[in-house]
Formats: C-alpha cells, sequence, structure tokens
C-alpha cells in the first residue's frame, strides 16, 4: 500500500509523484531516499521504480510545458541521478 505524504491516507503511484515533486521541486530527483524517509512511506522496491519514473515525467513535461529555451531537462542524466539507470 503505497501512502500519501499529506494525508497518510492510501493512494496511487502517480498521486505520490505528484505531491513529492509540489513538496520537494526538482530537489526530489538528487535525494529521493530522503524524500521518503523524512516522510516513514514503505515503498516496496517495484513501486519505488514506478513512482520515480512518474517523477521523471511530471517534471519533464512541466519544463516542456514552461517553454524556456534557457532551461533545459536531460531525462537520461535525471534517471541516472534519481537511480533508474546507472
Amino acid at each position: 500500500m503505497i501512502a500519501s505524504i499529506i494525508t497518510g491516507k492510501s493512494t496511487t503511484p502517480t498521486a505520490l509523484a505528484k505531491e513529492l515533486v509540489f513538496t520537494y521541486g526538482e530537489y526530489v530527483v538528487s535525494d529521493f531516499n530522503a524524500c521518503i524517509v523524512g516522510h516513514k512511506i514503505a515503498l516496496t522496491a517495484r513501486e519505488v521504480d514506478i513512482v520515480k519514473g512518474h517523477i521523471l515525467t511530471i517534471i519533464e513535461r512541466s519544463a516542456k510545458m514552461m517553454n524556456c529555451d534557457t532551461i533545459t531537462f536531460n531525462r537520461e542524466q535525471a534517471e541516472k541521478e534519481i537511480g533508474l539507470t546507472k
């Protein structure tokens, strides 16, 4: 069961990813574990990978929607930083 960091009730991986991005912004990519441990959320390895993938998608889409030429989002680098790839 995935718990919300806001309400503590059961939630979906997508909703948890949205809460983490809203609360921590891009910092959640660089220190995902600290964000999760701080809220005492227990996730399986599979759930962690799903939430991490959703986080990257949310940040990538946000960067695209801002349409700012000076800011680029490198998904490959972000996947390495968050721990989805090596």
